[in-house]
């Protein structure tokens, strides 16, 4: 009898050590992914721009066709501020710039070429 009290006691501390393990286990990457919008002196929104992948991806977009552009703005790790254009507008592809897991994406902006900003976000 009493060794079926210690294999309980011995496969409960098993398994408290399989959840304590998984409670541990980082996120995934895509738990951190972020995004901000941008718009215009309308309340319409014309841009947006996503962090992916550790922060190391900045991807922005202009989603309005008004023939004003957009552009991001990411702010690495050790302080160097990239700016990140939407070459082709509205057009459907967006700009994109990347970056090292050392010096990953701290923050970023989304910019509006008619004078708005997203405002600096935290990646």
């Amino acid at each position: 009898m009493k060794t079926t009290g210690v294999r309980r006691s011995l496969a409960a501390a098993v398994g408290l050590g399989v959840v304590g393990a998984l409670a541990l286990a980082p996120a995934p990457a895509s738990a951190h992914d972020t995004m901000a919008y941008v718009y215009n002196n309308a309340g319409v929104a014309v841009g947006e721009g996503y962090i992916f992948i550790s922060h190391t991806l900045f991807r922005v977009c202009d989603i309005k066709a008004d023939n004003v552009g957009v552009y991001g703005r990411m702010k690495l790790r050790n302080g160097t501020i990239k700016d990140i254009p939407d070459l082709d507008g509205a057009g459907g592809s967006c700009g994109q710039g990347t970056t090292s897991y050392e010096n990953y994406i701290v923050s970023y902006e989304v910019v509006w070429r008619g004078g708005k900003s997203s405002g600096w976000r935290t990646a």
